[in-house]
């Protein structure tokens, strides 16, 4: 079997350690006033401490201002992620509750108080009339908001309703060219058949446009990994594929996720490139490249990432911002093979593609 001569791929991504991931997926866009948005989606615990510190002024100042509630709770919310995985303690849980309590004294009924109690165990099933109310009683637009509504109708079997918000969803073009394309092109990477596990919106929503509204690839299965914290989800999925369920201290989505690894059944399992590095190091040895995901295989053959990057879409890989810059992953990998194998000519094609990451590529590589 031909190889390419890497240490592994994890390795690689561990190495290069840029990958963009679920804070630079557009999570951060639940924030909610206009004008005051976060200016970058990639911010660190600290800045998004500062942001929940001016946020509590605004709040101070008046308490009957509803987005500023909203934005407070949301940017302690973010605050308490590190290392890009969605898991705070039970300290900064209840951190949360009091400033959700507050919010039921100084915005009762409102839309944000419904909806940061939604957030407060998110996708659990007990959450969603908190979400349906949230959405019915919306005033003002609320990405995030939709977007966990259009992932409480997938959840909840809605299909005729989530089409429906997806062609809407397409239409406003939330997601712009280049994160369709990059999607597009995930799904090109997975088996037939196969999962795909994702940790954020742009690795997520584009993808149900591609398949509901698009008819493309729709035997694959779609699975954001916070969709496991709804228990019914969880355990139809468990069930599908014989999962045996962790149990105690390990209870959360990420050892959900690695439950899954043991007992994909004979669906191919794969992970989105934007899924954290930190996660994925759990798996290091099982996880192989057939483009924008990695496969859960024992045996790699580069047979399916070159057929895969034939089949790419790659006309707004213009640059290495934002989704973009996951592509020096396969790039890497096809250097490599075609350096050791040939032809000269698909070496030459990639060469304005390997123009976008001038470190990785640089004396030679």
């Amino acid at each position: 079997m031909t190889r390419i001569i890497v240490k592994s791929t994890l390795a690689l991504v561990l190495t290069l350690g840029t990958l963009v991931s679920w804070s630079q997926s557009g999570s951060s866009k639940s924030l909610v006033a206009p004008a005051d948005v976060l200016q970058t989606q990639s911010a660190s615990s600290q800045q998004f401490e500062s942001l929940a510190n001016m946020w509590e002024n605004k709040v101070r100042a008046d308490q009957s201002n509803a987005n500023a509630w909203l934005n407070w709770f949301d940017a302690a919310r973010f605050s308490h992620f590190q290392n890009k995985l969605k898991v705070r303690s039970e300290g900064e849980k209840m951190q949360l509750e009091a400033i959700v309590a507050q919010m039921a004294e100084s915005i009762p009924e409102s839309s944000q108080l419904h909806y940061a109690r939604f957030l407060l165990n998110p996708f659990a099933q007990e959450s969603f009339s908190d979400l349906e109310t949230a959405y019915q009683s919306r005033t003002m637009g609320q990405q995030q908001l939709e977007l966990d509504y259009i992932s409480y109708l997938k959840l909840t079997g809605q299909q005729a309703e989530l089409k429906k918000q997806l062609v809407g969803l397409k239409a406003k073009e939330l997601f712009n060219s280049v994160e369709m394309e990059y999607n597009h092109n995930v799904l090109i990477s997975v088996p037939k058949n196969g999962i795909v596990l994702t940790h954020g919106n742009s690795d997520t929503f584009p993808l149900l446009i591609w398949q509901e509204v698009e008819g493309l690839r729709e035997d694959v299965k779609v699975v954001n990994i916070e969709w496991l914290q709804n228990e019914n989800y969880r355990a139809e999925l468990f069930s599908e594929f014989g999962v045996e369920p962790p149990s105690g201290e390990l209870n959360n989505i990420y050892n959900w996720a690695s439950a899954m690894v043991k007992n994909s059944g004979d669906r191919p399992l794969t992970f989105a490139l934007t899924i954290p590095p930190t996660f994925l190091q759990q798996h290091q040895g099982q996880l192989h490249c057939t483009g924008l995901v990695f496969v859960i295989q024992d045996e790699y053959s580069p047979k399916e990432l070159l057929k895969n990057w034939d089949d790419f879409k790659l006309d707004h890989f213009t640059d290495a911002k934002g989704l973009n810059a996951n592509y020096q992953v396969p790039l890497y990998l096809l250097n490599q093979y075609f350096k050791q194998h040939g032809p000269e000519r698909k070496l030459e094609d990639l060469e304005k593609y390997k123009a976008h990451f001038p470190e990785l590529f640089k004396a030679g590589r």
